[in-house]
């Protein structure tokens, strides 16, 4: 086997030239690190190009308020946790090495041991493939970013994580999320919403969706494969509007995509706690 570890880039640490308010002190950090190996099966003429690149951004307190420095770190363990568990590095530039690293290893072990051509259950996983002369791209990679939203006292976290390891298509999970530098806490939809308003939303939330379709009722919507539809946790609250993100298959047929619904703050003042004062 020849193994080549490549090191495409590496970026430690640029700050991102966003202003914080008054009461906090927070910026936000950006780290990327690609790794790379290169398997040649040794019972085949197979070879596999097997990557991860991880994009990942992180806060960081500027003052020496205690209270602040827990909120940025509770934000950054749930953004450890969302992008990939079990990694106790919380230093951003050594956390973004280890996630790659750990992802192309675990790549390599699918490619000696699934895909080995002395395995009878390779024909399967490598069906469309010429067994006896095979090139392909494994990859495991990680998107992700920070940004400043609602009255900068809200910090929206949005990104997905893709991979490929044989098949039909690659696997992929997106998220998206608003934290309140006010107590560290994800925006949930019951904290937003005024009392007993959750049908109204999902009624506009629908209308939203018949006309991003540009269908011409709920029930043609429901032709599209749209189904079930709710009001999803994954919310941004951004400078100037409300976007509900919803993950693939969540609402609508794997075709579809990940779903985005968009709301200007006027369109939902009645029905929400929000202040964009």
């Amino acid at each position: 086997m020849q193994r080549i570890i490549h090191i495409f880039l590496i970026i430690s640490v640029y700050l991102l030239t966003l202003s914080c308010t008054k009461d906090h002190h927070i910026v936000i950090e950006n780290f990327f690190y690609s790794d790379s190996v290169t398997h040649q099966d040794p019972h085949s003429k197979n070879v596999f190009d097997l990557r991860s690149d991880v994009r990942l951004s992180m806060l960081r307190s500027t003052s020496d308020d205690e209270r602040e420095q827990k909120i940025v770190k509770n934000i950054n363990n749930f953004i450890k946790d969302q992008v990939s568990e079990g990694f106790k590095t919380t230093d951003g530039d050594s956390l973004v090495r280890e996630i790659s690293h750990s992802y192309v290893m675990e790549l390599l072990d699918i490619a000696r041991s699934r895909y080995s051509s002395s395995d009878e259950e390779s024909s399967d996983l490598l069906s469309g493939y010429d067994d006896t002369e095979l090139y392909c791209t494994f990859y495991n990679n990680v998107d992700s970013e920070c940004h400043f939203g609602l009255g900068d006292t809200i910090i929206c976290f949005t990104g997905n994580t893709s991979c490929y390891m044989g098949g039909a298509h690659p696997g992929e999970e997106s998220f998206a999320y608003s934290f309140s530098l006010n107590d560290g806490n994800i925006v949930r939809p019951n904290k937003l919403l005024k009392k007993n308003c959750k049908s109204e939303m999902i009624q506009r939330i629908k209308q939203k969706l018949i006309k991003q379709n540009k269908v011409k009722n709920e029930e043609e919507l429901q032709g599209l494969g749209f189904k079930d539809i709710f009001i999803s946790p994954n919310i941004l609250l951004e400078k100037d509007s409300i976007l509900f993100h919803y993950k693939n298959y969540t609402i609508a047929p794997f075709y579809l995509g990940s779903i985005d619904i968009k709301f200007g703050y006027d369109e939902l003042s009645d029905i929400t706690t929000l202040s964009t004062d």
